[in-house]
């Protein structure tokens, strides 16, 4: 798979991923791998999908432990 995305996208690297379950955006409960091409040139090269994950708008709020 490789070979065939690097000879069409020549792409500087990939991003490989899951979902699963709903709040993963999974509707329709199924297998599949995302593969995705990434380049140097991105502007928000290197960043990744925890990048994302880490934004403040993203963030919960403070779990409340019971004792």
């Amino acid at each position: 798979m490789e070979e065939i995305l690097d000879g069409k996208y020549s792409p500087d690297g990939y991003t490989l991923g899951w979902n699963a379950g709903k709040v993963s955006n999974q509707e329709i409960f199924h297998c599949h791998f995302h593969v995705i091409p990434r380049y140097n040139d991105e502007p928000l090269a290197g960043k990744g999908v925890c990048y994302w994950l880490k934004q403040p708008d993203n963030k919960r709020g403070k779990l409340k432990i019971q004792t």
